[in-house]
């Protein structure tokens, strides 16, 4: 993945996870590649932060509370 591909995170104007999430989404990132992009940006001190990380961006993509993503290798 090419990193000047990846949307930057302008927090100013946009301070929310999930703006940058949707954000990620409409510029054709898939759920892998959204979740290295907010991991660049976040400290995720442990596996269950990474996977609240990866359920969170599984929930937007697919628009449901209750689905569940994985943690990308």
């Amino acid at each position: 993945m090419n990193i000047n591909n990846v949307p930057k995170w302008n927090s100013e104007l946009k301070p929310h996870l999930d703006d940058y999430i949707l954000k990620c989404f409409r510029e054709g990132l898939d759920r892998d590649k959204t979740y290295w992009a907010c991991a660049s940006y976040l400290l995720l001190k442990n596996k269950s932060e990474r996977q609240e990380l990866a359920d969170y961006i599984a929930q937007l993509d697919t628009i449901n509370v209750m689905a569940t993503g994985y943690i990308p290798k």
